[in-house]
């Protein structure tokens, strides 16, 4: 959801006078015709469009937070990007980021307005400090439990695990029979 956080925003923005709405990413007009609708708000809603290579690395450098209202998402690559850039954010538990929660460098909202509006509110009344630390446990979480070694060890693991490869292990359930048929198949 773009849609209700804009909404939240418009809501919530009186609470922060300093802080702007950056909406970086793909816009097909759709998010103009709702910030339109935010009054004065409207005037701290930026829609700045997709970012790449450097301008993505100066979009993170200017951020004191990140937003994710997603209803659905696989592994968010644009917040682990932020966390690792020591960004505090603000994710929906459809992120599948639940380390984020437990680490403290994420705040969990949901993707309606009203709990959108809720996170913002919490956020807006948070002090610089606490904000650097959870930027830093961002950081952190990042380097340690996504990092490129990391990610292609949790991988190797499962893949040993499905092959029954693993010490004493035996492959995950329904694998192994999906296994044999697929061999009883091979020889007909």
């Amino acid at each position: 959801g773009v849609g209700p956080l804009i909404q939240a925003w418009n809501k919530m923005a009186p609470l922060a006078p300093d802080w702007h709405l950056v909406l970086v990413g793909p816009d097909e007009g759709q998010y103009q015709r709702r910030s339109a609708a935010g009054g004065k708000q409207s005037e701290r809603l930026h829609l700045v469009g997709p970012a790449y290579g450097e301008e993505r690395i100066r979009a993170y450098a200017a951020a004191n937070a990140f937003i994710l209202p997603s209803a659905s998402e696989g592994q968010p690559l644009a917040a682990l990007e932020a966390l690792s850039e020591g960004i505090p954010a603000l994710l929906t538990r459809q992120c599948n980021l639940p380390e984020t929660f437990a680490s403290g460098c994420a705040l969990p909202i949901g993707f309606e307005t009203d709990e959108i509006c809720d996170g913002l509110k919490t956020l807006f009344g948070m002090s610089p400090a606490l904000l650097a630390e959870m930027g830093a446990k961002g950081r952190r979480l990042v380097a340690q439990r996504f990092d490129w070694k990391t990610t292609a060890e949790s991988f190797a693991a499962i893949y040993r695990q499905l092959a029954g490869i693993e010490l004493g292990a035996a492959p995950l359930a329904g694998f192994a029979e999906m296994r044999r048929g697929q061999q009883a198949a091979s020889t007909r």
